[in-house]
């Protein structure tokens, strides 16, 4: 009886962070567009959720979720809002018949609770580098793990009955540089990377291209040259050692 009630306790408290990460008092907020997304500004915390795309944003195949929206930090995917009396109401209508991948590529420190996957299959989230509400929310063998975080968490925290692993990773290459020196991560299946992601900054530096090595001697081919397999792991699976294709930024001062 002990272990029954232990365990309905941490599920409620378990829920009840779940909602304390995507829940807001100030009530439905007002909704504005920007690029590919519909959004709704908290202007007291200066939040932006997005929980919508543009006519525009669904005809993408790629879409980024942005850090920033204007002068507002994107804090989540969909939002909800207490009632007056009692509960809570979502808000989330971020669907798509076309995207196949959606990036997000910096740490969340509120939610992603909503989104394409499960009401659209064929669309699938590539993330790393994030952190707080993430092990509860991001569910589906769809999902992309950066391997930093794959290895991190392992499978304990991982709420699908597989996952990808990135086998293409983006390096910044200079001493010093943020993100423990990632960029960008992807996975492609033996195939030519379709989605060049955006060029990376570096102060007092212009960016020249993406290559196999350090030295920055053979430029990566984009039209001909291929990945390997994708990197599907089941929970099951023994501890898989990384695989994969680096780049690395060429820089000129």
């Amino acid at each position: 009886m002990k272990r029954a009630v232990t365990a309905l306790l941490v599920m409620i408290l378990a829920m009840l962070g779940l909602a304390g990460c995507m829940t807001t008092e100030s009530g439905r907020l007002p909704v504005y567009e920007w690029g590919y997304y519909r959004y709704a500004a908290d202007e007291k915390h200066g939040w932006a959720y997005i929980f919508g795309l543009t006519e525009e944003g669904k005809e993408q195949t790629e879409l980024i979720i942005p850090e920033k929206i204007g002068e507002y930090r994107v804090s989540g995917i969909g939002y909800s809002y207490s009632l007056p009396l009692f509960g809570y109401e979502n808000v989330g209508e971020f669907y798509s018949e076309k995207a196949e991948k959606i990036y997000f590529p910096f740490e969340y420190k509120v939610s992603v609770w909503s989104y394409v996957q499960g009401s659209n299959p064929n669309a699938y989230t590539v993330k790393w580098y994030i952190s707080d509400c993430e092990p509860y929310l991001i569910g589906g063998a769809g999902a992309i793990y950066g391997y930093r975080l794959y290895e991190a968490k392992h499978r304990s925290n991982i709420r699908s009955d597989q996952c990808r692993v990135a086998n293409v990773t983006y390096l910044y290459n200079y001493v010093g540089c943020p993100n423990g020196g990632e960029y960008w991560v992807d996975s492609y299946d033996a195939s030519p990377i379709s989605f060049i992601p955006p060029e990376p900054e570096r102060e007092e530096y212009r960016f020249c291209g993406w290559y196999k090595e350090p030295e920055c001697i053979n430029a990566w081919d984009f039209e001909k040259d291929v990945t390997g397999e994708e990197l599907v792991i089941s929970r099951d699976n023994q501890y898989t050692e990384y695989e994969g294709i680096y780049l690395y930024a060429k820089w000129e001062r």
